[in-house]
């Protein structure tokens, strides 16, 4: 009994005062755009999942022209696998109103048209930037953002018969969506920098001197010296952690649902702003007290 009780003040006593601190901290590497990398959609309909697929393909092949004039490498050029293009539900309701209104019209014996399949594809590229400087880079790419737009990339969807204020309102609806999340006239538009692994070493041990100081500084305020490390655990490491839409941006497109992956034609780092455009490293590191 007296042992038990002597064991649990021991245990007690190593819980008030820990042997280890755990502490997270960041550390990043500044780096220069040298491209805009954008990511757009491009669609087609057609009978059956084929013909829609074979109209894609032709519209495929006229935006990689155009994106060859615009100075683009076409082994750069990240193009996803065909997808089948779902319906908003609260449009669907609408087209299934106004089909009903419009049978209602016609003859018993007349059946209604088969609606088309629609598919598409997400096209990331990216075009050079020569500025040396913030302000150098921001003008370029706002100049090259006209010159993408104006490129015809991706035909704008026609407006069906039938079509109301009830979809001109829906389409406002989502352009307003789209801008927020850093859509321009259907374009996503990133700032690209090469990554280099020296940055992420760099950055790591920005952020490995920064978890040592704040650990110090814990260590004096309970009196402590602080030891050797015991674990490091990485946290992130890749882009600006406030950037974290550089990997995947879903939008709710007018008439179908789709996923938008504005994926890196090959490894670097990505950023919506200039000043976001870093290496960064987090790491959890626990020293030892003593």
């Amino acid at each position: 009994m007296m042992l038990a009780w002597m064991a649990a003040l021991v245990l007690a006593a190593a819980q008030e005062s820990p042997s280890t601190v755990t502490v997270s901290a960041a550390g990043k590497v500044d780096k220069t755009a040298t491209a805009l990398q954008f990511t757009f959609q491009v669609s087609a309909k057609g009978d059956d999942v084929a013909k829609a697929v074979e109209a894609l393909r032709e519209k495929q092949k006229s935006a990689m022209e155009n994106l060859k004039k615009l100075g683009a490498v076409e082994a750069d050029v990240v193009v996803t696998v065909p997808a089948v293009v779902k319906k908003d539900p609260n449009q669907a309701r609408m087209q299934v109103m106004r089909s009903s209104n419009r049978l209602k019209k016609k003859k018993e014996e007349e059946k209604p048209e088969k609606e088309p399949v629609a598919v598409m594809v997400s096209v990331t590229a990216r075009l050079p930037l020569q500025g040396k400087d913030a302000a150098a880079l921001f003008v370029e790419s706002e100049q090259l953002k006209e010159k993408i737009k104006a490129a015809k990339l991706a035909e704008k969807e026609k407006k069906e018969a039938g079509e109301g204020e009830e979809d001109d309102e829906m389409q406002m609806r989502m352009q307003q969506y789209q801008e927020q999340q850093g859509m321009e006239d259907g374009f996503y538009f990133q700032f690209w920098a090469p990554s280099d692994p020296k940055d992420l070493d760099a950055a790591a041990a920005k952020a490995m001197e920064a978890a040592k100081a704040l650990a110090q500084a814990g260590a004096r305020a309970s009196g402590k010296t602080l030891t050797a490390a015991t674990g490091v655990e990485i946290g992130e490491a890749g882009g600006d952690s406030s950037q974290m839409m550089q990997e995947y941006y879903y939008y709710q497109r007018r008439g179908g649902g789709g996923g938008m992956r504005a994926a890196a034609p090959s490894p670097g780092i990505v950023s919506m702003t200039l000043d976001g455009l870093a290496a960064t490293v987090t790491l959890k590191v626990t020293f030892g007290l003593k």
